[in-house]
């Protein structure tokens, strides 16, 4: 570790005399990879090189500690291009997997492209191969077993490796690494396209290790699935058994021969005490055609498995490792290593016990508070499981730990349940033993929204219903139920204090405390609602207790039932024909019903509609950001009942998205529909809509509850609900000269921008970059994402994009609302997307978009304003973007903040803003949309839904489109049926519209 602070000059002198016997071209480039690193990594040494890279021991200056640095050899370097090359091994970054070594950092220094791994002690594969002998079949399947469930996760992410060789595959004590994921398409991708024999040519490097490749791949095919890499599994894993390799010729194209056209000799007959199981299914991986390998990596692995032994003695690859071990780069996600290792007993003794705690308190615990501030509270999760256990009761631990985690306890009544867990993210891995109940302070990862992360969890004990769960985010009981007690199809939620402040936006609203009750696990389904149409559900009137009102009215049966008919005027939900649902949807739940078909249904079966509190209860819009991904938000209609993996807290499915389900509060003359559907915008799983109670729109649907006892807050719970709402009719906005005296406040100097390219994705029609620079005010950095299309001409017209608030409760990245503005890229027209502070990953306390009248709301407003003239400051230096007719769109909360941004930002020459409309909250005046409305003079569109409840017509949108300082003839109100959205056909044809009529494209 000395060498670490001796400093950059003797790092590099000590290294040239151990490089005496490179090339000079290489010691010079070596020389210059130092200077352009100097500062961040010092390198001290190289570990080893090969046809691709050279590989060097480094230290990361920031944060003490080795590293391995590859770099790229320089031939190759120029050939493959830096965008290439880090996009494509950038991948790794985000592969988070205990036998997957992942990518710590990466980039271009002087012309080196080089990326950065943790180093940990170890050795490859193919150094164990080299030796005298063959390894154990239970050597081998636990080497495969690792192997396996990294390209499992890996190819569910739709990431294909293309290069697994034993080079690549790293072992250390028991367990074996994956590691270089993205350097063999980099590699390919740089490929001229005559070059169909998978190799750069020109170099001689081959671009997927011939004797690995499969025949698709040896054949030059482009598009390589996850089955190829199963072939180069199979070739490993027969090398790792018979101890030579299936395929072999004198060149690269005697190799390919053999592996489109030969088989190998039976692996059963090569090595016969290899179990004929395991034979026969390393044998099927190596079929020529794929559709004769087995389907997954994880088919493959159940097969393998039962011949490995994690309980017996260690491998021999860790048993003849030299006395001496060849340091080797691990590229491994921090502290994923040791957590297995601690598993198999890898760590005991006390010496080892104390090497533990020594590391845990020098390189442990500063490693935790780099990761805490860095964010990436997986690893810190991963790596404080290590600290925690090499150091329990530390203070120092103890005062870090609510930085990255979060104690939590779970009782259960009765206690002694098993409780096992998985992320919330791999609904398809195995199940990780927590313990028995009751289990006090359990040690659970947070987000960065300071929540503990969306973690799932299964409740099993004799007798009792097993749960499937999600860890829950208030109380730490759990009621088991005996198997049989309640329903089949419901789930029992655990009563509590609810604050619907938080969820929805409602102001000086008291919290309320509900009761344990039943929710219907699955929306009803068309199956279940043919039940009460063919049980006469629509003759008969003691189904139907609430009066009809329509227009203000009361309305009689006849009338109110001539209304309830289907697409052929049979007796039914509007999505149906004939009196019957389409064919084969059965499973598909109940849409086109009107809030009185689904309390005349619920009557019917014995349930209740939920009141809009039981409902937010079950659904904890909390995990929005975890839930929504894994939700039914396509546009394209509902899927079957259960089929996504978007589970609540208490066991709920396709509570966001799929169809809205009706509550029983009224808002009015209307009742809430909450959930949003399949054709709804992801954010409407969190907000509260209303529609009239005689919608029967095809995305209304049904889910029930079934109250346990008598309730005193149902009361309260079922009551009418309303928000407070400000009377612009009886406001006037500030005066110019006040409005010019509010601008000031977001103004700032003009400094350097000093950006940072982050990352580089290809998204098909698009690409999408990551960009950083400073902000526009002091101590933060403004990140920056830019949507360039690939159709149109350069430069590209310009769009800056406000999105929803959805943004500020979501923490992940990964839920960027690029549906909403796709179509615009499709246009040839390029898309701003600035990270507005609080919101991704600048996520900071706030926690909602409704104004009030704290210096804390005033202050993000501001910054919100000067993070989207900030981006445009960084616009301007992109030859490839047109600004002279730039412009704004904002949906939903953007609508809102283009009340304000369009004054503030005179750049901006059009503006559409999608559901849109003026805030009900009093907030102050410098921040205040409706102060700004008269000072927008650029030609701006308003998209509307005509039963929008965040923005109703006369009291939010109306105010906002007539104060608007626009000339009339260039500002255009479009209202659509429809709550907080339009239909997608009217957003994309006005907007597209107006945008080429004052944002006209080139030719």
């Amino acid at each position: 570790m000395a060498s670490a602070r001796l400093g950059a000059s003797a790092s590099r002198s000590r290294g040239l005399r151990a490089l005496q016997g490179l090339m000079p071209d290489t010691i010079e480039t070596l020389d210059r990879l130092r200077q352009a690193l100097a500062g961040r990594y010092v390198i001290e040494r190289e570990l080893g090189r090969g046809g691709m890279a050279v590989v060097y021991l480094a230290r990361d200056v920031k944060h003490d500690r080795a590293v391995a640095i590859k770099v790229v050899r320089a031939e190759i370097a120029a050939t493959l291009g830096a965008d290439r090359f880090l996009r494509e091994i950038g991948i790794a970054a985000h592969l988070q997997h205990p036998n997957i070594l992942t990518l710590i950092d990466s980039g271009e220094a002087d012309g080196a492209l080089y990326y950065v791994m943790p180093f940990v002690e170890g050795e490859s594969l193919r150094e164990q191969l080299r030796r005298p002998g063959r390894l154990s079949v239970t050597d081998s399947a636990r080497i495969l077993h690792d192997v396996l469930d990294a390209l499992g996760y890996a190819h569910q992410q739709g990431v294909v490796h293309r290069d697994i060789k034993p080079d690549n595959v790293m072992l250390s004590g028991r367990h074996a690494f994956v590691m270089d994921f993205g350097v063999a398409k980099a590699a390919s991708a740089a490929q001229a396209p005559a070059d169909a024999g998978g190799t750069l040519t020109v170099l001689g490097v081959a671009i997927g290790t011939p004797a690995y490749m499969s025949p698709e791949q040896a054949s030059g095919q482009a598009t390589l699935d996850a089955r190829s890499d199963l072939y180069s599994v199979g070739v490993m894993a027969y090398e790792m058994l018979a101890g030579t390799a299936p395929f072999s010729g004198e060149n690269p194209q005697a190799i390919f021969a053999a592996q489109v056209t030969r088989t190998p000799e039976a692996l059963a007959s090569v090595r016969p005490d290899v179990p004929e199981p395991f034979a026969r299914a390393i044998m099927r991986a190596l079929e020529k055609n794929p559709a004769d390998r087995p389907p997954s990596a994880e088919a493959l692995l159940a097969e393998i498995e039962p011949y490995s032994t994690p309980s017996g003695t260690a491998a021999r690859a860790a048993a003849t490792l030299p006395r001496k071990t060849h340091a080797r780069a691990l590229a491994l996600g921090a502290g994923a290593l040791v957590l297995i290792a601690a598993a198999a007993g890898f760590w005991s003794g006390p010496g080892r016990r104390m090497r533990e705690a020594r590391w845990a308190r020098e390189k442990g615990l500063p490693e935790l508070l780099a990761l805490g501030e860095a964010g990436e509270w997986d690893s810190a999760y991963i790596l404080a499981r290590r600290v925690e256990a090499a150091i329990p009761g530390d203070s120092l631990f103890n005062a870090m730990r609510p930085r990255f985690a979060r104690r939590a306890s779970l009782h259960t009544t009765p206690p002694g349940a098993t409780v096992k867990w998985k992320e919330y993210s791999d609904p398809s891995s195995a199940w990780n033993l927590l313990g028995k109940t009751p289990l006090d302070s359990v040690l659970l990862p947070l987000s960065a929204s300071g929540w503990i992360q969306p973690t799932r969890i299964q409740i099993t004990a004799p007798g009792m219903r097993t749960l499937d769960l999600i860890w829950l985010p208030f109380g730490d009981s759990v009621h088991l139920d005996k198997d049989g007690d309640i329903p089949p199809e419901m789930v029992r939620v655990g009563g509590g204090t609810l604050n619907l402040e938080f969820t929805v936006g409602f102001t000086q609203l008291p919290s309320l405390r509900l009761s344990d009750f039943l929710m219907d696990r699955f929306e009803v389904t068309n199956s279940d609602f043919r039940k009460f149409v063919n049980g006469g559900g629509y003759r008969r009137r003691e189904l139907w207790e609430f009066p009809f009102t329509k227009g203000g009215a009361t309305i009689p049966w006849e009338e109110a039932m001539a209304l309830m008919v289907d697409r052929t005027g049979r007796p039914g939900p509007a999505s149906w024909e004939g009196g019957d649902f389409p064919e084969g949807q059965g499973d598909f739940p109940v849409g086109g019903v009107s809030w009185y078909e689904a309390a005349a249904y619920a009557k019917f079966v014995g349930k209740s509609l939920p009141t809009l509190w039981h409902w937010y209860r079950a659904a904890t819009v909390q995990y929005a950001a975890s839930v929504i991904p894994a939700s039914n938000f396509s546009g394209n209609g509902p899927v079957k009942v259960g089929s996504r993996d978007d589970i609540t807290a208490f066991g709920t499915y396709d509570m966001a998205g799929n169809v809205r389900e009706w509550c029983l509060n009224a808002s009015g003359a209307d009742r809430f529909i909450l959930g949003g559907g399949w054709n709804d915008q992801p954010y409407s799983f969190t907000d509260a809509f209303t529609q009239p109670p005689f919608d029967r729109s095809p995305t209304n649907g049904i889910r029930l509850v079934k109250y346990l006892q008598a309730d005193s807050s149902f009361a309260r719970a079922s009551a009418p609900m309303h928000r407070s709402v400000r009377d612009y009719n009886k406001e006037r906005p500030a005066s110019a000269e006040l409005v010019a005296a509010y601008r000031q406040a977001y103004e700032y100097d003009r400094s350097p921008l000093n950006p940072a390219m982050m990352e580089k994705v290809d998204e098909g029609e698009w690409t999408r970059e990551l960009v950083s620079v400073d902000a526009a005010y002091p101590g933060d950095r403004l990140l920056i994402y830019l949507y360039l299309p690939k159709l149109g001409v350069k430069p590209y017209p310009a769009i800056i994009y406000y999105p929803g608030s959805n943004a500020i409760r979501d923490n992940a990245p990964k839920n960027l609302q690029w549906r909403s503005f796709n179509f615009m890229l499709k246009s040839g027209r390029a898309v701003i997307y600035p990270v507005y502070k609080g919101t991704y990953q600048r996520s900071d306390s706030l926690y909602s978009d409704v104004g009030d009248r704290s210096t804390f709301y005033r202050d993000h407003v501001v910054m919100w304003g000067k993070d989207l003239r900030r981006a445009i400051d960084y616009a301007e230096t992109r030859p490839e973007l047109g600004l002279d007719h730039l412009a704004y769109y904002g949906v939903s909360w953007g609508g809102q903040m283009g009340g304000l941004m369009p004054a503030i930002e005179p750049r901006i020459k059009v503006n559409v803003l999608y559901v849109a409309g003026l805030g009900l909250e009093e907030t102050r005046p410098e921040v205040d949309p409706f102060n700004f409305l008269p000072q927008i003079k650029q030609p701006t569109l308003m998209l509307n839904g005509r039963y929008d409840f965040f923005f109703p017509i006369d009291a939010a949108q109306m105010p906002m489109f007539r104060n608007l300082g626009t000339p009339p003839d260039q500002k255009r109100h479009v209202i659509e049926d429809g709550s907080h959205f339009v239909p997608r056909a009217v957003l994309i044809q006005e907007s597209l519209a107006w945008l080429d009529k004052y944002q006209p494209l080139p030719h």
